[in-house]
């Protein structure tokens, strides 16, 4: 039995911590202090103006959550690098499957086997626990400046 769950472990724990959330980025502006997370925005059409600061990219991390879940956890990794790079805001360019470095199996029954009715087929399969990749640039956007006296 401990065996048993010795080796439950020793797969089961690589799994789980491949399931974090990563970021990565180019630098092609300016750094500045890092800020909060909750300080960044996200844009879905290009502010009036900006400076562009970062490339950043996301993944959600493969898991079994939802679609939605995966999404927000990826743009959630986005808002933090940005932060880290001093920007204000994230202009979201892309969203996609990220089936990379996942792995899962699909078994299935063979019907239409007449010979071995208790033949299954056993396909590879790379979307059990898919990622969402996000793209963007991280920005920095002026404050408005108030003009009343």
């Amino acid at each position: 039995m401990a065996v048993r769950l010795a080796i439950s472990l020793t797969v089961v724990m690589p799994l789980l911590a491949s399931c974090a959330a990563t970021s990565d980025f180019v630098l092609v502006g300016h750094l500045r202090p890092p800020i909060s997370p909750d300080a960044v925005r996200l844009f879905w059409e290009p502010p009036p103006r900006f400076e562009e600061v970062a490339t950043v990219d996301a993944s959600s991390g493969p898991s079994l959550t939802s679609q939605h879940a995966k999404v927000n956890r990826a743009l959630e990794a986005l808002r933090r690098q940005a932060a880290e790079l001093g920007a204000n805001g994230v202009l979201v360019q892309d969203i996609e499957d990220d089936e990379g470095g996942t792995v899962g199996v699909e078994v299935a029954k063979d019907n239409a086997t007449q010979d071995d009715p208790s033949s299954f087929d056993i396909h590879p399969s790379l979307n059990l626990f898919n990622a969402k990749l996000v793209h963007g640039m991280a920005i920095y956007v002026q404050p408005e400046v108030s003009l009343s006296r």
